[in-house]
């Protein structure tokens, strides 16, 4: 498989506490990995340098070959929007923008025609079952509904690659299970590359590879291939 993502030696700390360290790990096109481990571990640390939202003390980070922290911050944003894309726990929606405005914004942004990111944003509303709500305003919808938004958003620009940190943490099982049968068939039927951070082990097994963090360093890798409609 095409290495996608590749980081190397990678060290972050914080007030002199240190968080990630000597981490490697490549990703290929197509995976779907999952990021676990105790509170404190470091996961959320390790998606922000693997996004490159965050820089690290140490190490690198190539996307499709680029090394992200040899570019300047402009540079470092524009590669980012073109490739990738980040789902928050909390969605971060604008509260004065409908659930189409939100998601269309991104593209907007972006300098694409507006007519194409609308009909592009009225797919992705469709494929994220929100169409009824689709000219409400965050406020007046449910946190299930606000996080399918946010993910429609992301996906608006279409990444290769998804980066998410704990995307049904704040959600009840139901909503959690819509979330991640989205994104499973996000995986294998449009070849999105995602990596997720999460608590939950059952949502980490619908991926295909499962990066166990402790204290700071990959205690354990696994592989595990569970059907698309596992179910917590």
């Amino acid at each position: 498989m095409e290495i996608i993502l590749y980081a190397e030696g990678l060290f972050k700390s914080y007030n002199g506490n240190n968080v990630i360290k000597d981490i490697s790990l490549s990703v290929s096109k197509g995976d779907f990995l999952s990021i676990i481990g105790n509170s404190g571990a470091g996961k959320s640390t390790l998606l922000y340098l693997l996004a490159g939202i965050e820089k690290p003390d140490r190490g690198k980070v190539l996307l499709e070959g680029k090394d992200l922290f040899s570019l300047n911050d402009t540079e470092i944003a524009a590669v980012r929007a073109k490739k990738t894309s980040f789902v928050f726990q909390f969605d971060n929606l604008f509260q004065d923008l409908t659930v189409l405005e939100n998601v269309m914004l991104p593209g907007i942004i972006s300098g694409r025609k507006r007519k194409e990111i609308k009909n592009n944003a009225e797919l992705l509303i469709e494929y994220m079952h929100i169409s009824r709500i689709r000219d409400s305003k965050p406020s007046e919808i449910s946190g299930g509904e606000q996080q399918r938004t946010a993910l429609a958003r992301a996906m608006i620009t279409n990444p290769e690659i998804l980066f998410l940190d704990e995307p049904t943490g704040s959600l009840n099982s139901e909503a959690g299970n819509i979330i991640m049968d989205i994104l499973k068939n996000l995986n294998k039927e449009h070849k999105v590359t995602i990596i997720q951070v999460t608590h939950n082990i059952t949502n980490a097994q619908r991926g295909n590879r499962i990066i166990l963090l402790k204290d700071g360093v990959i205690q354990e890798e696994l592989t595990t291939e569970l059907d698309i409609n596992t179910k917590n």
